[in-house]
């Protein structure tokens, strides 16, 4: 949980998305508008929280249709 705090951190701050699922390895997210630029500040938040924290890891999307 405190590898993807950002991204909870982020949806907290907006309208434009939230995250609807925790899973035990992700989240599941609707992005209501601004999908691309969203998930690319997700993407770097968490990255570079994971590096911070010395964890090896960076985040993949899936979509789901």
């Amino acid at each position: 949980m405190k590898l993807i705090f950002p991204a909870f951190a982020l949806a907290n701050q907006t309208e434009d998305f939230k995250i609807m699922l925790f899973q035990h390895d992700g989240f599941s997210v609707f992005f209501r508008r601004y999908d691309k630029g969203w998930r690319n500040k997700i993407k770097v938040a968490i990255d570079d929280n994971a590096q911070l924290l010395g964890i090896p890891a960076s985040l993949e999307w899936e979509e789901i249709n």
